[in-house]
């Protein structure tokens, strides 16, 4: 049981630096879980690696947090994106499912595709963010 976990690991890591998690996790560390909407077991992609019904998604106010934790392993590293750093959302497909791909990053370092529902929940967030500030207030003449 062992040697398997290990072999899986060590394929997980492959997919992982191929798909992109790698790359979104070195970019975007997370030391801690922050507070926020949170989904247990969904099923999310990192470019072109799917995990399924394994990855945490907390909706913080600050931006969107995810790990996954494939079963045999290990726990991935946590990414944590500041919602100003999602430069484009797509609508895709994800097992069949209506999901949202996010791209990250100027330039793009990665993508992190969530149903649809998650998506929704997140999208005021998001939005919120990516308005302009308001300008200052207009002095006195």
């Amino acid at each position: 049981m062992e040697y398997g976990a290990t072999v899986m690991s060590v394929f997980t890591r492959l997919f992982n630096r191929l798909g992109g998690y790698d790359q979104l996790a070195a970019r975007y560390p997370c030391p801690s879980e922050p507070q926020g909407l949170r989904y247990d077991r969904q099923s999310v992609e990192f470019g072109a690696m799917r995990y399924k019904w394994c990855t945490t998604v907390i909706l913080a106010p600050e931006g969107l947090y995810v790990q996954a934790r494939p079963p045999g392993q290990g726990v991935q590293p946590a990414i944590f994106v500041p919602w100003a750093d999602i430069v484009r959302v797509d609508p895709v497909r994800l097992y069949w499912r209506k999901a949202a791909r996010a791209t990250c990053g100027t330039p793009p370092v990665g993508s992190i595709t969530v149903w649809q529902a998650v998506w929704e929940a997140a999208s005021g967030l998001w939005a919120a963010r990516q308005a302009p500030p308001p300008p200052p207030p207009a002095r006195p003449s």
